[in-house]
């Protein structure tokens, strides 16, 4: 399978340009340890699909409790996030 070529892919090149360039300017601004924390957030979804799934189920249960204002059962899951390290 092949890719496209990335100019194909982009729908108006200007935007992709100022977007790379927010991004390092972006960058530059943070320090090491800023910048490392960024990756680690960013590559523990690849790394962790099935953890990752189950934070985002739970962050949507919490979601609609926040709707229906059912919050003894929201500081309920909370707590367990948080015991869980999730």
């Amino acid at each position: 399978m092949q890719q496209e070529p990335l100019q194909e892919q982009i729908k108006d090149p200007r935007s992709a340009v100022q977007g790379k360039i927010g991004g390092q300017i972006r960058m530059a601004q943070l320090d090491s340890q800023e910048r490392s924390t960024l990756a680690r957030h960013a590559a523990r979804p690849r790394w962790h699909p099935l953890e990752a799934k189950a934070q985002r189920e739970r962050a949507q249960q919490i979601l609609h409790l926040i709707k229906e204002e059912r919050a003894q059962e929201i500081v309920h899951l909370i707590k367990e996030a948080l015991k869980d390290g999730g």
